[in-house]
């Protein structure tokens, strides 16, 4: 639900719109016949109650959720007629016009409802009750997680050949040798292999971690993160050797042990320093960093690169983003890296950002916070 005072101002003045619209009409049906149509018409299960938060209206789908006759119902107080816990719960903090109530509810048979809540005002613009609609997105919530099971599946089942065309084509060169040609044909098919590999693993990361569908659970460990960043930094300092790239590293003294998912933190830094390499030009800089700013601790990629315009760094965090630029016309990538990075830092509490102009590089960071289940336990 939206309670912000634009928001309300802007549903009454739809009302407003809308009564008169419906008062006006000539030659035309009247308001009852069009409210019955109204409510007739829509799948979603629609409830009105009065100021003293008893049932006024039922349309059919209200009916069939909550097991009675909109007859039967009349006048009765809305939250003991629905049976299910969560829904009876839902149904009274809508009914009070409470800004609290949860963004969805599964109901006892898996069905899932987006609530929402309407203001009646009375003839002297009192408040007159409340018109409460109850969205139902089961089948689209169903449809999202057959998606991502069906993604997760695939992505699965192909890691098993990948791993087969990798070990084969290292062992090649044990069976004799390989002409210059060989080898380089070689090494082109096991670039595409490992190309291959990597996007199998970020499209099931990107599942696990994508905030509507993922179910991914953070396995938490304590986690010295300057261990972690240097990993990270060491696995890509031969790709920027390789590009004439002057990669460096500057971790502050004494950070402290953080309770943190290491293996996602340490592939979201890989994430960053990686896309950093690629999308330098050769004979550039990076420079990571790793220091405490304020009760956070913030880790950061800087490149001297091309630079990204300001309209496209909203959108780089989102998935299958990528932004196109003739320079960067031979980069490989999925889009998936950095939808990655901000759904590992916004589950651990912080954030993703990136700091960019055209011309003048870029700097990325990741942010996690000193608090709350980031911190070890005192008795650990």
């Amino acid at each position: 639900m939206n309670d912000s005072p634009s928001a309300s101002a802007h549903n009454a003045a739809n009302q407003q719109s809308l009564l008169a619209a419906i008062q006006h009409m000539n030659g035309g049906p009247g308001p009852q016949a069009i409210l019955a149509a109204l409510l007739s018409s829509t799948p979603d299960p629609v409830i009105v109650v009065d100021r003293e938060h008893r049932i006024r209206l039922l349309n059919s789908s209200a009916e069939a959720l909550l097991g009675v006759s909109g007859a039967a119902a009349l006048g009765s107080p809305v939250a003991e007629l629905a049976r299910d816990g969560a829904l009876r719960e839902l149904l009274f903090a809508l009914s009070q016009g409470a800004g609290q109530a949860p963004a969805q509810i599964a109901t006892a048979d898996g069905s899932i409802y987006v609530p929402g809540a309407a203001l009646i005002s009375g003839e002297n613009g009192e408040p007159g009750g409340w018109l409460l609609i109850l969205r139902d997105m089961t089948r689209f919530k169903r449809l999202n997680r057959n998606m991502a099971e069906f993604l997760s599946t695939v992505s699965h089942d192909m890691r098993t050949p990948l791993t087969f065309m990798k070990g084969y084509l290292d062992m090649l060169g044990m069976i004799g040798p390989l002409t210059d040609r060989q080898e380089e044909f070689v090494d082109k098919i096991g670039g595409g292999v490992t190309q291959m590999s990597e996007m199998v693993e970020k499209i099931l990361d990107a599942g696990r971690l994508d905030p509507h569908t993922g179910s991914y659970e953070l396995a938490r460990e304590p986690a010295d993160l300057a261990e972690v960043v240097h990993r990270a930094t060491q696995g890509l300092l031969e790709p920027a050797r390789k590009k004439g790239l002057n990669l460096s590293a500057t971790i502050a003294d004494n950070l402290p042990i953080l309770n943190v998912d290491r293996a996602m933190l340490g592939s979201a830094f890989a994430n960053l320093v990686e896309n950093a390499v690629k999308y330098t030009p050769e004979g550039g800089t990076v420079e990571v960093t790793l220091g405490l700013e304020q009760n956070k601790i913030v880790f950061r990629v800087r490149d001297n690169g091309y630079g990204i315009p300001a309209a496209d760094c909203e959108r780089l965090f989102q998935r299958n983003v990528r932004i196109h630029r003739p320079e960067w016309k031979r980069v490989k990538g999925s889009g998936l890296g950095l939808f990655i990075v901000k759904n590992v830092a916004q589950r651990h509490g912080g954030d993703a950002w990136v700091e960019s102009a055209e011309g003048l590089g870029s700097t990325f960071c990741l942010s996690i916070p000193l608090d709350g289940p980031n911190l070890l336990a005192e008795s650990e």
